[in-house]
């Protein structure tokens, strides 16, 4: 890629013999030469981000030492020349720098612009800094690596790496061997039926209805036939669900994909409501959202556990306050479900509901039954 560029009228490419950044394990300051730490390859890969971000949303170029200000004003703390093999790196590595000639900064220093675009085929154009984006978080689709999704993406990345040439394709594996990313629960679906897959996907595609066979976690098993209006297709925590309208009672329901074990898409169109993701499960704790709707909910936390409560996302609504003795105190307002009553048990005596009262009676009777268990287990023994 990077050898196949042309510049533009009146520009010249930028060449460099200083060599690119090594691969995570091996790269060195070239300053102190050490080892760089994992807190400031973090901050390398952010810095980069940061200049293909300044050099793609300038019309006039910027120099080195203008970027090096802007990264500044970000409190962004480097010395000039690193900025300097960053934009070297990033030039070698293939993206389109270009340099034109008698565009200087107020010191003389030379001007940079980047390509704008990277055009993958007639369909699909990404910007540099998409690009680096995508590979970033190439490690978040690894739970899915045992889905029928998965081939699909891997050919979707291949495309992009065969118009990128090597020398791009390993620079942005070297940024991207940079973040990593736990990757949560994986996918348990090796029994899912690739023919209901493609055929729940098609009724989402073509609003066609959906005849299928399902069995009921809540009954016991128990298998029942149901004509559904299709809606979307919904990926959470290592499991696959099938958002849909069941046309025997009108209500829009969260279908598990694994127990559904025949799907035949008809010749009916589905004209009804499609509803949103992100408005349906607006008031949910987790993936199912309960018949009432959304209440109040107070939780306390104590100051062993309020810290790692505190800094992840569990809900749109959640809000915290801190008490003088480190407890937390968390705010929500989301139906209350068995996810949510789980949830809470799963911290022990570290957590304790404050209200609802219908919450605090399902935690109460959960734990009632759980102590009863391992009471029976106890006399048995």
């Amino acid at each position: 890629m990077s050898g196949a560029a042309t510049p533009k009228k009146g520009g010249a490419i930028i060449t460099s013999d200083v060599a690119i950044l090594k691969t995570s394990a091996k790269k060195v300051d070239e300053d102190s030469t050490r080892e760089l730490s994992v807190s400031e390859r973090n901050e390398q890969v952010a810095r980069i981000f940061r200049v293909l971000n300044f050099l793609e949303n300038t019309r006039t170029g910027l120099s080195v030492k203008e970027l090096h200000a802007r990264l500044e004003n970000l409190d962004i703390v480097v010395q000039e020349r690193t900025v300097r093999r960053d934009v070297e790196a990033l030039e070698r590595a293939g993206f389109l720098l270009f340099a034109d000639e008698g565009n200087k900064d107020e010191s003389g220093g030379q001007r940079f612009k980047l390509n704008s675009q990277q055009k993958v085929d007639n369909y699909l154009v990404l910007n540099p800094r998409e690009l680096l984006a995508l590979y970033l978080v190439r490690g978040v689709l690894k739970p899915l690596s045992q889905s029928p999704f998965y081939q699909d993406l891997e050919a979707f990345f291949k495309r992009i790496e065969a118009f990128l040439g090597d020398k791009q394709v390993d620079y942005l594996d070297e940024l991207a061997g940079e973040i990593h990313f736990e990757p949560g629960p994986r996918w348990g679906l090796g029994g899912v039926s690739v023919d209901v897959m493609d055929t729940l996907r098609s009724g989402c595609t073509e609003r066609q209805i959906v005849e299928v066979e399902y069995s009921s976690a809540h009954r016991g098993g128990e298998r029942s036939y149901r004509r559904l209006g299709p809606m979307f297709l919904y990926f959470k925590q290592g499991a696959l669900y099938f958002v849909a309208k069941d046309l025997g009672d009108g209500k829009v329901k969260t279908f598990a994909v694994p127990r559904i074990s025949q799907a035949t898409m008809t010749d009916e169109p589905y004209d009804g409501e499609v509803v949103d993701p992100e408005e349906h499960f607006r008031d949910a704790f987790g993936i199912f959202r309960g018949d009432a709707g959304p209440e109040k909910v107070e939780i306390e936390f104590s100051a062993v556990v309020g810290p790692y409560v505190r800094e992840r996302g569990w809900h749109r609504s959640q809000e915290f306050v801190t008490k003088s003795d480190g407890k937390v105190l968390m705010k929500l307002e989301v139906s209350v479900n068995p996810e949510l009553v789980q949830w809470v048990l799963g911290f022990g005596p570290d957590a304790r509901v404050l209200s609802p009262k219908a919450l605090v009676d399902q935690v109460v009777a959960r734990s009632r039954a759980l102590i009863e268990e391992y009471e029976k287990l106890r006399r048995a023994s």
